[in-house]
């Protein structure tokens, strides 16, 4: 997928450098709007905040009509605060080595709300260290980039959650989203797509080591695979997937794993596949989907 095409443009008129986190961000973008005062914008995009320093985020952060980038080498952490709330009206971008982190001895909430793009290179990570994963929640107006990024809520006792709302596409050519459970079981991933899901390479995986978790993935345009989805259950039974495309549904390798425990039958998960047009080609599922076609 040509991602660079799919790209909304947008006019970026001014570009701040935030290198006091919170304080200097906050004046900057107060600054930035002021500075910029005048006719209406509309959808336009007033500029470019970049965060070039590591520090402790404020519950909510509202960057209002400007695109962020976080630097890499720059970790940003949730601090005393139980959730993170980050919103742009525009573009954002976490730089490979950048991260967004809100661990704790249970998983807390990342919470990011975009306008525009969102390319994820870097980290979100919601580790529970000593129960349960956190809960990630993305919300995009635009497309998704993932191009090596990791979106992290394992636990150590159970999984956590990831879920998504696209309104574009969404491209992982590479990286993993995991809500593993190390003692119970895995998570949930719930995605839903409004245009194209094209995995060439990444991993998803809902791995617990009771039970297999959930992977729910929903396009509206086509659907595509060569990655891996995992939902095993090492304990006790598989996992559940359910993969829908209103759209062409491609899978050409790749691989969908809802095994159980010990690789007997009765143990083993469940994947249901709804699609249209295409078909489940030569991936390889465990066990076998139930394919419902829902074209007339």
């Amino acid at each position: 997928m040509n991602y660079a095409a799919a790209r909304t443009s947008s006019r970026r008129v001014g570009r701040f450098i935030a290198s006091g986190l919170v304080a200097s961000t906050l004046a900057l973008i107060v600054f930035a709007h002021a500075e910029f005062a005048g006719p209406p914008y509309g959808s336009i995009c007033l500029g470019t905040v970049i965060v070039d320093t590591s520090g402790s985020l404020p519950y909510k952060l509202d960057f209002g009509k400007f695109n962020v980038v976080i630097q890499s080498g720059v970790t940003l952490d949730s601090g005393v605060n139980s959730a993170v709330k980050l919103i742009t009206g525009c573009d954002f971008t976490l730089e490979p080595g950048a991260a967004i982190v809100a661990d704790g001895a249970s998983g807390r909430k990342i919470d990011i709300s975009v306008g525009g793009n969102l390319t994820l290179n870097g980290t979100l990570s919601s580790v529970g260290t000593a129960g349960n994963g956190g809960k990630i929640v993305l919300k995009v107006g635009g497309d998704v980039l993932q191009s090596g990024g990791i979106m992290n809520v394992n636990g150590t006792i159970g999984g956590g959650k990831i879920n998504g709302v696209v309104t574009g596409s969404y491209f992982l050519p590479s990286g993993s989203i995991t809500a593993n459970g190390g003692a119970m079981d895995g998570g949930v991933v719930d995605v839903n797509v409004g245009g194209v899901f094209d995995n060439s390479a990444a991993t998803v995986t809902v791995n617990g080591a009771d039970d297999g978790g959930r992977i729910v993935l929903k396009t509206s345009g086509n659907f595509g695979s060569t990655g891996s989805l995992s939902a095993v259950g090492t304990g006790d039974d598989g996992g559940l997937m359910t993969l829908t495309s209103l759209g062409n549904f491609f899978v050409d390798g790749g691989t969908f794993n809802a095994l159980g425990a010990g690789g007997a039958p009765v143990n083993d998960g469940t994947i249901n596949v709804t699609l249209c047009n295409g078909g489940i080609g030569t991936g390889v599922f465990t066990p076998l989907p139930t394919v419902t076609d829902t074209c007339p």
